[in-house]
This record gives structure tokens, C-alpha cells and sequence, in this order.
């Protein structure tokens, strides 16, 4: 069973999946222990953060390098565009939770918690873990006043949890400093983060972002560090090859054509940059993301929508 707060959206990639607020749950799910013979293939990812945590039993999940073994007590970290791609082949019961969430705060959070760089955390038998998951559908399906502000806190806990649980070294931070909690409210922000999503292919200076917040240019680019967890500069990057990526897998566009609609018309200047980001060329990127949506695809689940809970 799937909770999905925007429906059955059919499209992965779909922008309404990206949230403008700070935290936003966009899907979670507790998978059937009774599947059997399942493929489950997203060679693109989505455009959200995912989690999943395997409770019991035993999948083969592919990040890239072909099928590997992985076995219960494991969680799974994918960020936007990484092929989400897994098969259940054994005959014994299998559980698995995931988790799907957007908004301008997670990449700091992400990074807060020391998930950069890392794709398979292992946790063991976790019932606190489960607990959380099933707390927070709850939570959805019960819809009762502030269940938004709960869900936001009680995922922000189930993160934080699994971190700690793993041992990831995450950033330290006390109450009275600025930190991603403290600041995630911002929303004086979002006039730059709109600029930023919507015109990339414009010049971008830190100037303009400013003013669109008015703000100055000094306070503008420490506070945005503070909150989202980078610089202007290299949050607009990542958003033009977050973008490029898409264009590249979805189009035949030349490279050098996506390069200039992305913001970044000197071609070898977006070469270095995708392969700083991605870890390969774009078209090396292009073909790899080609051979991936070979695969056959097959759903796993039938996926319960919010309105259906409440109908």
C-alpha cells in the first residue's frame, strides 16, 4: 500500500513533484509481505529525495553496476535523477517502507545528516524505524488539524534517527547557532529559488537574487549559505544539470544545444561542471540512462491514493 499526495502521478520526473516549501512529504509506503517476482525500474529516479528501509527479507537492487544482494536491516539513499531499480525473487516474506519528500530545505538536511555520498546505510532490526514510517501514514490518513506540521516533524525524526542509527557523521549544531532546523522557515528566500528553478537559462548573478529578495548582496548570499546549505552559485549548477540530466534522457537534443538552454552556453565549462556533479560526461551520461530504459519495466505495487483513504 502506497500513500501518493499528488494522486497517481504517472510521470517520476513530473515538476508538481517539487515542493517551493521548506519540507514537503510527496509519498510513503509500506510494500506487501506477501510480493512476489517483482521488478520495480525508474532508470531516471524522480525529482524528490528517497528512502527506503528493508525490514525483512531479501531483495537485488541495481545503483548503477548491476544486481546486487542486499538483505534486511538495510536503507537505501537515492537523490533526484538516480536509477531506482530493484527485483524480488525469493519466496519468503519481504517488507520494505518507503519514502518520498521534496522542498528547498532538503539538500541542507540531507547534507546535515551526513547522507552526501552515501547510497546503502546498515541500521539492523530497527522497530523504532517502523514505527515512525507507520506514525507518519497515520498521521496522513488521519488528516486531523496540524497533521502537515506533524508529518514534517515526525519525518525529520525518522531521518535523524536512521542517521544515528548508522553512525553517519552528520553536522553538529546547538540550538542558539544557525542550523538547517532552525532556519528551514525562511521564506524570505523562496523569490530566489523561484528565479533560480524557473530561469535558469537567464544570467543568474547573486546581485539579482538579492534584489528579487530584497536584500543586500552580502547578506543575501550568507543567509541563502545558512539555510540551503551551499552558495547561490552552486545551488543555480546544481539545478542546470539537475535539468540537463532530464533534457539529455528525455531528448535528442544536441548536447551542445542543451548546454546553452540550461544557462551554460560555453560547452566545455558544461562539460566540467556535469562531470564534477554526475561523475561522467553527458554523453556517457546519455548513453548509460539509454541502456537503463531497456529494462523491462513492471510495477510492484498498486498504489492507494490519499483522496481514495478518504473517499
Amino acid at each position: 500500500m502506497y500513500i501518493s499526495l499528488y494522486g497517481r502521478d504517472t510521470e517520476p520526473l513530473s515538476p508538481s513533484r517539487l515542493s517551493a516549501k521548506y519540507l514537503q512529504l510527496t509519498e510513503i509506503g509500506e510494500t506487501l509481505g506477501e510480493l512476489r517476482d517483482a521488478d520495480f525500474l525508474r532508470p531516471d529516479g524522480t525529482s524528490d529525495y528517497t528512502v527506503k528501509y528493508l525490514e525483512k527479507g531479501e531483495r537485488d537492487y541495481d545503483f548503477g553496476l548491476g544486481w546486487e544482494l542486499v538483505s534486511a536491516g538495510t536503507v537505501l539513499l537515492y537523490r533526484p535523477g538516480e536509477i531506482q531499480s530493484a527485483r524480488l525473487r525469493k519466496p519468503d516474506d519481504s517488507n520494505e517502507f518507503v519514502v518520498r519528500f521534496s522542498g528547498t530545505a532538503v539538500p541542507a538536511i540531507w547534507t546535515s545528516l551526513g547522507f552526501d555520498n552515501r547510497q546503502r546505510l546498515m541500521i539492523g532490526a530497527a522497530t523504532d524505524v517502523v514505527t515512525l514510517f507507520r506514525e507518519i501514514i497515520a498521521e496522513i490518513v488521519g488528516n486531523r488539524l496540524g497533521a502537515e506540521q506533524m508529518v514534517n516533524a515526525k519525518l525529520l525524526l525518522l531521518l535523524s534517527l536512521i542517521s544515528r542509527r548508522a553512525g553517519c557523521p552528520g553536522t553538529t549544531f546547538a540550538p542558539e547557532s544557525s542550523s538547517v532546523i532552525g532556519s528551514m522557515w525562511d521564506k524570505a528566500l523562496e523569490p530566489s529559488l523561484q528565479r533560480i528553478h524557473e530561469r535558469c537559462r537567464e544570467k543568474i548573478t547573486v546581485d539579482s537574487l538579492a534584489q528579487a529578495c530584497h536584500m543586500s548582496k552580502y547578506y543575501f548570499a550568507h543567509r541563502f549559505r545558512e539555510v540551503i546549505g551551499m552558495t547561490p552559485h552552486t545551488y543555480v549548477t546544481k539545478v542546470r544539470i539537475s535539468k540537463a540530466c532530464r533534457l539529455l534522457t528525455e531528448t535528442n537534443e544536441f548536447i551542445e544545444d542543451i548546454a546553452a538552454e540550461v544557462g551554460m552556453p560555453v560547452y566545455q565549462s558544461f562539460c566540467t561542471a556535469f562531470r564534477k556533479e554526475i561523475g561522467c560526461s553527458p554523453l556517457g551520461y546519455r548513453r548509460e540512462r539509454a541502456k537503463k530504459r531497456d529494462r523491462p519495466l513492471k510495477e510492484p505495487n498498486s498504489e492507494l491514493t490519499f483522496s481514495d483513504l478518504l473517499s
